[in-house]
């Protein structure tokens, strides 16, 4: 399919509950410019081809990751624990984030209301998240995510939901 930009009324996380499927401590997330990106993915075909026929005789598919990437604007220690791991530590009410040795993919709960009224839900993404100290001109540093759909694991919870918006 391809990737699609969308503005962001809101947006919010937390951790889906593993028997209901519902939002667990739900936050709200400050996303740079407001932007989320959807990618779908593009599904590719392998051919196979019997000798001397020009016809493939299998076609296998693969399907591609769904993704969703958008940046985060607030990067205190709280929000850098969350989104990248590692440890914080508060001396007299200063707190200090501290990097993880290994970076690890955190699981998330993501809802994103969209501009147009609809919204994008998606209950367990595997999100790996980057902090990007480059200082430009416009003096912005973020906390980049690229998250990729998961299955819920729960019978009737679906993975990624796209409700339209509420009719008038």
């Amino acid at each position: 399919m391809g990737k699609y930009q969308y503005g962001c009324k809101k947006a919010t996380y937390g951790t889906m509950d593993p028997a209901t499927g519902a939002m667990l401590t739900p936050k709200e997330l400050e996303i740079y410019k407001d932007t989320i990106s959807h990618d779908d993915g593009e599904s590719t075909a392998t051919k196979h081809y019997q000798q001397g026929n020009n016809n493939a005789k299998v076609i296998r598919y693969s399907v591609a990751d769904e993704t969703i990437t958008f940046q985060i604007l607030k990067v205190d220690a709280e929000e850098k624990l969350a989104w990248l791991g590692g440890t914080v530590t508060d001396v007299e009410g200063l707190k200090t984030w501290h990097k993880p040795k290994k970076k690890l993919p955190t699981n998330k709960f993501l809802h994103f209301d969209l501009e147009d009224g609809s919204a994008i839900i998606t209950p367990n993404m595997s999100c790996m998240a980057q902090l990007k100290n480059d200082i430009n001109d416009e003096a912005v540093v973020t906390i980049t995510v690229v998250a990729t759909v998961q299955d819920t694991g729960i019978e009737n919870v679906e993975a990624f939901s796209w409700p339209d918006a509420p009719e008038d």
